[in-house]
């Protein structure tokens, strides 16, 4: 499942080799592009018009894609109750959702959402924008009833605090100076996303 999976970016990736994708989205342009982008690859592809707290009744998934999803809704814990029965036993799912800090040093922030970062981490500026920022423990925290495989802090670079110092470069050069800011102990609490891998228990 892509869940959230707009146009099918991931989608199209799973598709060429082979999956059998379930994408849901509530942008019904967005799922139609996907549709158009999946002609012709390998796998096999669903599309869903609807929201992830409404999510539909399919056969359990081995993978899950969730990719800045959980950051946008609402309530990410009742998403993630409604998704557990659509899991086999053993599932991976892979999360990423929004940073607390390298967030608000990206170079698409509007102006005025600073402050409201530093409470429950939720930026509502009216009219531009609802988020929830995660720190690494609460994104733990969050994906408390998983097994955890891995929490990376990631986008330095790519829509993050340093994309324009960056300027336009190859994405070898992109991965080598994530590394870098990554173990850089004073750069690493900047990453605009976190990313996750985790297994279901169930």
């Amino acid at each position: 499942m892509d869940l959230g999976g707009g146009i099918g970016r991931f989608t199209q990736w799973c598709l060429d080799r082979g999956c059998s994708v379930e994408l849901v989205d509530p942008d019904l342009r967005s799922l139609w592009a996907a549709v158009g982008h999946a002609e012709g690859r390998a796998g096999s592809l669903d599309v869903h018009w609807t929201t992830a707290d409404a999510l539909p009744k399919v056969p359990p998934f081995d993978v899950v894609i969730a990719a800045e999803l959980l950051c946008y809704v609402p309530d990410a814990e009742a998403v993630l109750a409604g998704l557990k029965p659509l899991l086999k036993p053993g599932a991976v799912l892979l999360f990423s959702v929004e940073a607390r800090y390298g967030w608000a040093m990206g170079p698409d922030v509007a102006e005025g959402s600073l402050g409201a970062i530093f409470g429950d981490g939720v930026v509502h500026v009216e009219g531009d924008r609802w988020v929830r920022t995660y720190t690494e423990e609460g994104f733990r925290a969050l994906l408390k009833d998983f097994e955890i495989l891995s929490v990376e802090p990631s986008h330095y670079v790519l829509s993050g605090p340093f994309e324009e110092a960056a300027g336009d470069i190859d994405i070898d050069t992109i991965r080598a100076f994530e590394r870098r800011l990554r173990e850089d102990p004073v750069c690493r609490p900047l990453n605009r996303a976190w990313m996750a891998a985790v297994r279901w228990r169930g």
